[in-house]
C-alpha cells in the first residue's frame, strides 16, 4: 500500500512539474515575442545531473516520499524547459544499470551537476553518514571532489546547488559554499527562470559593447607651473598686469616730489591685486 501511495505521489509530482514548466515556457515566449527574439538560432541543450540523497537518518517513509516527490517535480520542470536533466529515479526500472558506476559517469559526462541539497546529502559530502546507506550519493560526491582536485575551474563551472522549498541553506557544507546557489520551487516559474538562464547561458542583463574612450581636454592650462605670456592668455582683457604695475611705479618715482593723486594710488592698488 505504501508503494502504491508513493507511485501516485510521484505521478502527481510529474504533472505539477509539467504545469509549472508550461507556465514558464508561455511567459518566456511572450517576453521573447515582445522583444523580437522569436525564431532565434537554436541553442545547445545542456545535460544536467540532479544529485540528491534519497533519505536522511531518522526520516519516516512519508518524509522520504515527500522529498522524492519534490526532487522529481524539480527535475521534471527543468526537462519541460528544454534542460536535459537526469535523475536516478528515471532509471530505476532498468535492470542493465550498473549503480556503482551510474553516478560517477553522470558527473563526468554532464555539463552541470545540480545538487538538490539536504542535510542527508551534506552528510554524504562530508563522509559523516552511516556507512551502510547513501552509497550512490557518496559516489557522486567523491567524483565531484576528484574533479575539484584535478581542475578547480571546471568544478566551479559544473557544480550548482539548488535549495528546494522544504530545505534550508543551512544544510550546505562550508566547503560547498563556493558553488553557485539558487532557491527554486518547482511550481513557481519565476524561481526557475534564473536557473534556466544560467544553464542555457542566457543573461537577464546583456553586457553592452565596449565603446571608445573619449578625448577629454584638461580643465587647466598645460603651462601650469610657469608664468604665462600675454599671448598665451586670450581670455584676459588686461594683458600682463605686472608689467603695467611696474610702469606705473616708475612714473610715480619720477614724480616723487609731487603729491600723489588719489586716482593714481587707486590704480596702483587695483593693478597690484590683479597681478597676484
Amino acid at each position: 500500500m505504501e508503494q502504491s501511495s508513493d507511485r501516485h505521489r510521484l505521478i502527481d509530482a510529474a504533472h505539477a512539474a509539467a504545469e509549472a514548466a508550461s507556465r514558464l515556457s508561455r511567459s518566456t515566449e511572450a517576453v521573447e515575442s515582445a522583444r523580437g527574439l522569436t525564431g532565434s538560432a537554436e541553442r545547445p541543450v545542456p545535460r544536467v545531473l540532479v544529485s540528491w540523497a534519497h533519505r536522511g537518518e531518522g526520516w519516516t517513509d512519508r518524509e522520504a516520499s515527500d522529498w522524492a516527490r519534490e526532487v522529481v517535480e524539480f527535475t521534471g520542470a527543468l526537462r519541460a524547459n528544454g534542460i536535459n536533466a537526469d535523475l536516478d529515479l528515471f532509471h530505476s526500472h532498468e535492470t542493465e544499470t550498473d549503480w556503482t558506476r551510474f553516478g560517477p559517469a553522470q558527473v563526468k559526462d554532464s555539463d552541470f551537476v545540480v545538487i538538490a541539497i539536504s542535510e542527508a546529502w551534506a552528510q554524504r559530502w562530508e563522509g559523516t553518514n552511516s556507512l551502510t546507506v547513501g552509497a550512490g550519493a557518496v559516489a557522486e560526491a567523491d567524483a565531484l571532489k576528484g574533479l575539484f582536485q584535478r581542475d578547480q575551474g571546471a568544478w566551479q563551472r559544473k557544480v550548482i546547488v539548488a535549495i528546494l522549498p522544504s530545505q534550508s541553506e543551512d544544510a550546505i557544507p562550508e566547503d560547498l559554499m563556493r558553488a553557485t546557489r539558487f532557491w527554486v520551487a518547482p511550481d513557481n516559474p519565476d524561481s526557475l527562470e534564473t536557473l534556466v538562464r544560467t544553464l542555457t547561458s542566457q543573461p537577464l542583463y546583456a553586457k553592452p559593447e565596449l565603446g571608445e574612450i573619449p578625448v577629454l581636454p584638461p580643465a587647466v592650462a598645460e603651462s601650469l607651473g610657469r608664468p604665462k605670456r600675454a599671448s598665451e592668455s586670450p581670455e584676459t582683457e588686461f594683458g600682463d598686469y605686472s608689467a603695467v604695475l611696474e610702469e606705473v611705479k616708475k612714473q610715480k618715482r619720477a614724480t616723487r616730489s609731487e603729491p600723489s593723486s588719489d586716482r593714481l594710488n587707486m590704480l596702483m592698488g587695483l593693478l597690484d591685486a590683479l597681478s597676484q
